[in-house]
């Protein structure tokens, strides 16, 4: 059995660090596992239906969001109103 280390990245130039005694198949099947177990640590469940809905009206309306209600979205969430930000953009470009 050999002592092995894996890392798992996390964020560029970060990384988790473990220790881990035992086969190289052994190594793998852990390494796996830990990658798994990061990515599930990662989802975000998002804002409730009525939540969204009041920050895309108020975004629509207003054209500004609310940055505490930006960090509760999910990626998903994020990349709709990413474009609905490009949208805008591209309609005043056009006025």
């Amino acid at each position: 059995m050999s002592k092995i280390t894996i890392r798992i990245p996390t964020v560029q130039y970060g990384y988790f660090e473990t220790e881990f005694e035992g086969t190289s198949e052994e190594a793998i099947e852990e390494h796996n596992r830990l990658v798994t177990k990061y990515a599930n640590s990662l989802t975000n469940e998002g804002l409730e239906s009525k939540e969204w809905n009041m920050a895309i009206d108020r975004y629509l309306g207003e054209n500004r969001i609310d940055p505490n209600v930006w960090e509760r979205m999910n990626k998903e969430e994020k990349i709709i109103f990413n474009e609905i930000k490009k949208s805008f953009a591209r309609i005043k470009e056009i006025k």
